[in-house]
C-alpha cells in the first residue's frame, strides 16, 4: 500500500489507484488484490487507466 488516502498501491513496482480511499492503517502493508477477469483488457496503456505490464502464457 503506497498511500491509502488516495487509494494508491503498488504491484510488482507498478502503481495502481483504487476508486476509493482505503484504511489509513494500511500504509506500507501488503494487501491482497483481486482482478475481475471480465474487466481485463489486452490493449496499449491509456492515460488515466490502471495498467499492468504482464506476460500472458
Amino acid at each position: 500500500m503506497v498511500d491509502p488516502a488516495t487509494g494508491r498501491m503498488a504491484v510488482d513496482g507498478q502503481e495502481l489507484t483504487t476508486t476509493q480511499e482505503l484504511p489509513a492503517g494500511d500504509a506500507g502493508k501488503k494487501r491482497l488484490l483481486a482482478l475481475r477477469p471480465e474487466a481485463i483488457v489486452l490493449e496499449p496503456a491509456a492515460p488515466g487507466r490502471n495498467t499492468l505490464n504482464a506476460t500472458v502464457e
